[in-house]
């Protein structure tokens, strides 16, 4: 297993090629949550579905990629301390994660252990993040899981 880069490493610019659709941070996700650092229990887990109609790839390029849906799957506000704040998601599925971040980064991640996407800032700030989980290959149930511990 290789270790999670940092989302820094992975940050690009949002890009709008035409009149295509993009992934949108203002729209309203799918469900999301709120905590403080030191949350517990530690571990936060969201069941979602994977996927959606908007390429990443066409939309942000860089390091992201999969199908995803324009609005996030989960909102997730954070106030921020001084543990580092790590995002991965699981699924049987070929899945990708993407996440604006509440500083206006983007941040993507596919295949860091081989199948399954992660995320990781060392310090991360208090705010919004934004998160899509995508799919390469088709949508499959998929797990996001939160927490302060790698």
């Amino acid at each position: 297993m290789r270790p999670m880069v940092p989302v820094a490493a992975f940050a690009v610019a949002l890009s709008f090629f035409g009149q295509a659709f993009a992934q949108n941070p203002a729209a309203p996700a799918s469900s999301g949550s709120t905590a403080s650092s030191g949350f517990s229990p530690d571990t936060i887990t969201v069941a979602l579905m994977s996927g959606g109609a908007v390429d990443a790839a066409t939309t942000l390029g860089g390091n992201c990629v999969g199908m995803v849906a324009n609005a996030a799957n989960y909102a997730f506000t954070y106030t921020a301390g001084s543990a580092p704040l790590f995002m991965k998601v699981r699924s049987q599925g070929d899945t990708t994660l993407i996440v604006h971040n509440p500083n206006g980064a983007w941040g993507c991640s596919d295949d860091y252990n081989g199948v399954n996407p992660a995320l990781r800032w060392d310090q991360p700030v208090s705010g919004t993040y934004h998160v899509w989980v995508g799919s390469i290959g088709g949508g499959a149930q998929a797990t996001l899981s939160i927490t302060e511990r790698e």
